[in-house]
């Protein structure tokens, strides 16, 4: 019995993804056949192949040309967006939405 909870077990604790998913991956990860359609009626009926991430194989590396210093912190690209939420000081609770975009 432990061996069927142990097998039962490994499946989900993996990254279980479709066929659409992979085509964004860009050959970065190791990925297995998950044979979801197998388990699933409804990933069957769809058509949907599906499988496991076994591990990755490029590192994510930031691409540092691209980011812009602002102050202290870094901003990912120029056309970066931040959303927040700022408390307001006053004794109503109430909550400003702050959206600013950096466009240069």
């Amino acid at each position: 019995m432990p061996q069927i909870l142990n097998s039962f077990m490994s499946i989900y604790r993996r990254v279980h993804i479709s066929a659409t998913t992979l085509s964004f991956l860009n050959g970065e990860f190791e990925i297995e056949p998950a044979y979801g359609e197998k388990r699933e009626e409804a990933l069957r009926i769809a058509g949907l192949k599906t499988y496991f991430i076994v591990r990755v194989l490029k590192p994510f590396q930031p691409d540092v040309k691209s980011e812009i210093q602002n102050g202290g912190k870094v901003i990912a690209d120029e056309d970066s967006c931040v959303i927040a939420d700022l408390a307001s000081e006053s004794q109503e609770d109430t909550t400003v939405n702050v959206h600013i975009c950096l466009k240069t």
